[in-house]
């Protein structure tokens, strides 16, 4: 009977190592599947952190833009405002110049002064092309 019980102590002890091995092994694998998925789980991470900088930048620029485009809008608008009213004083004065001009004797000046209007109306239409 001795040996019997000595016997079943052995198998007992086999098994317990079987054990051992297997549930190692099993705790090995699941450090690895875990080691795994936190790595899957930072590759995702740092995408989605990647995509909203992007978007981020994409809504910024948008908004950069659309400022710079209201702006120009403005400035636009001032230029030829201020161009306006420029005309509208150098028309005032050739008129003056030209009733000026008008008085007898003032024929020579009168062509002239015709010349330099159309030129200057050559002008102003140029820069409004350009502005």
């Amino acid at each position: 009977m001795a040996t019997k019980k000595a016997a079943e102590q052995k198998e007992d002890t086999k098994e317990t190592i079987f054990d051992r091995l297997n549930s190692g092994t099993d705790k090995l694998e699941n450090i690895a599947k875990q080691i795994w998925l936190a790595g899957l789980g930072a590759y995702g991470r740092s995408f989605d952190e990647v995509q909203n900088r992007f978007e981020k930048m994409n809504d910024e620029s948008q908004r950069l833009f659309e400022e710079l485009v209201a702006r120009g809008e403005k400035l636009q608008a001032d230029a030829e405002k201020r161009l306006d009213e420029g005309k509208t004083d150098l028309d005032s004065r050739i008129e003056k110049l030209k009733q000026y001009a008008k008085m007898p004797g003032k024929t020579a000046v009168n062509d002239q002064l015709d010349d330099i209007n159309s030129k200057l109306d050559d002008i102003n239409k140029e820069i409004k092309k350009k502005a």
